[in-house]
């Protein structure tokens, strides 16, 4: 008999896609959703309205936990945690259950892509920047990667010039400073490091002669 009195399940479909907020600041998602429930015997004078405010309530706070452009994350989430039929905190309804596709507009799309862009280049950024210290001549691969087919003669020649610069800057001189560098750190004498200045550049003068 208790089966008997339960009412009948009953589907709703939002009448248009909804905004749902992401993690991505000025980029909602656009949801199509559809909730299956039942109603109780509570009165209530738009049942469906309490219904999908509830809903909206519940799924925003899922998608707003991730950035736009993982949307399929976000769509899984919210159709694990709301899909299973359960008792809202409601009188007027029971057993919902509740399925989201998400989607996001042109206009979000755009924006998505650009900062996609805009956080890979500054990542790559970042790479070239700790790099350099390590190893200058990354400077001459990046200029020449990126803009191979707009370099002319006189610029490849002067890219050239360059990385022959850096490879002697590399091979001799960073360690000879290194060196000297050391040498230094225990001479407190001025007159002494400039003697030993001096010898350091008449051997040099010596090996490159």
């Amino acid at each position: 008999m208790r089966l008997m009195n339960r009412r009948r399940l009953r589907e709703t479909i939002f009448p248009q896609p909804r905004q749902l907020p992401s993690a991505t600041a000025g980029v909602h998602f656009e949801a199509s959703i559809t909730a299956r429930w039942r109603p109780t015997r509570a009165r209530h004078g738009d049942r469906e309205a309490h219904l999908r405010d509830q809903i909206m309530y519940r799924a925003g706070q899922l998608t707003g936990q991730w950035p736009a452009e993982q949307l399929h994350s976000a769509q899984d989430q919210v159709n694990a945690q709301l899909g299973v039929p359960r008792q809202l905190a409601t009188h007027y309804y029971t057993d919902v259950s509740v399925y989201v596709v998400l989607g996001l507009s042109e206009q979000a799309q755009r924006f998505v892509a650009q900062h996609r862009a805009d956080v890979d280049r500054f990542e790559h950024l970042r790479f070239l920047h700790s790099q350099i210290y390590s190893n200058p001549a990354l400077v001459v691969v990046e200029r020449i990667e990126r803009h191979a087919e707009r370099l002319d003669d006189t610029e490849l020649q002067h890219l050239e010039r360059l990385a022959r610069s850096l490879k002697a800057g590399q091979e001799w001189w960073y360690p000879m400073l290194s060196a000297w560098e050391a040498v230094v750190a225990g001479i407190n004498d001025d007159n002494r490091r400039q003697l030993a200045m001096s010898v350091l550049l008449d051997a040099i003068s010596k090996l490159t002669t």
